[in-house]
This record gives structure tokens, C-alpha cells and sequence, in this order.
């Protein structure tokens, strides 16, 4: 229990940053549209085009084992997929009948994002949440014992 607890702190951390940067970086490219939203998920694509364990190790590798570099690696790994799920779910919302509604109404995009999109997209951003850490904690320990190995004594 007593070694869990730094594991568990860690991968919620990379959770945490990983759901911001991926959940921010979904929506604006929903919301925007366009070229940002082009450029954005191309961005994504690459990222998950490249395997996560070998770019984590290598990037651990080199800016050196600490907790914070452990804690930004996976947050890395992480926020493409979640970035491409908000965006999803954000352009599904964009085209849903109570969006339409608001705007037909004369809704500010300010209040329709705040009313309606952003109390949608959280219960997505919070199963991503979830699902992520517990990965984040599993990779937290695959990269501890890494950066333990390779530690001078």
C-alpha cells in the first residue's frame, strides 16, 4: 500500500494534464473548425501513429529520469485519444436538435458552449479520465523501473 500511493499520485497527475491538454485540444478544433481543426488532427494522427512505450522510453531517456519528466511522458502518450474523442463528441453535439435550438433562439456561441456543449462533454472527459489514469499508473511503473535500471549507483 505505502509504494502505491507515489504510483497512484503520479498517473493521476499524468491523467489530469494529459485529459486538460487532450480535452482543450478536442474541443477548440471542434469548435473552431476550419484549417485549426485540419492542423490539430493531423497533429493527433501522429501521435498515435507512433508507439507509446518506445516514445515514452525515449524521451524519458532523454530529458533524464525524474518525476516530473515521468509525469509530462505520459501525459504525452495520453491526450491524442482523448483529444479525438471530445472532438468527436463535440461535433456531434454541434449538429444535435438543442444546439440548433439555442442558436435559432439567438444564443450567444459563449452560452451555447456553456450551457449545452460543456455539460455534455463531461461525462466524457471524465470516463476518459478514469480510463487514463489507470493506464497512467501502469505505465508510471513500466517507466519507474526503467529509469531505476539505468540510475548510476
Amino acid at each position: 500500500m505505502w509504494g502505491t500511493r507515489s504510483s497512484a499520485v503520479m498517473g493521476l497527475l499524468a491523467a489530469s494534464l494529459g485529459v486538460a491538454v487532450g480535452a482543450t485540444v478536442g474541443a477548440t478544433a471542434a469548435t473552431l473548425g476550419g484549417r485549426v481543426d485540419l492542423v490539430a488532427m493531423r497533429v493527433v494522427d501522429l501521435f498515435l501513429a507512433v508507439p507509446a512505450l518506445p516514445l515514452l522510453i525515449l524521451i524519458a531517456a532523454l530529458a533524464g529520469p525524474s518525476r516530473a519528466t515521468v509525469i509530462v511522458v505520459i501525459a504525452l502518450a495520453g491526450w491524442p485519444p482523448i483529444a479525438r474523442v471530445v472532438r468527436s463528441r463535440a461535433l456531434t453535439l454541434a449538429r444535435s436538435g438543442y444546439v440548433e435550438a439555442a442558436r435559432g433562439f439567438g444564443a450567444p456561441r459563449r452560452y451555447v458552449i456553456a450551457h449545452h456543449a460543456l455539460p455534455s462533454l463531461g461525462p466524457i472527459i471524465a470516463a476518459s479520465f478514469v480510463t487514463w489514469a489507470s493506464t497512467a499508473v501502469v505505465l508510471q511503473a513500466g517507466l519507474a523501473s526503467w529509469a531505476s535500471a539505468i540510475r548510476p549507483r
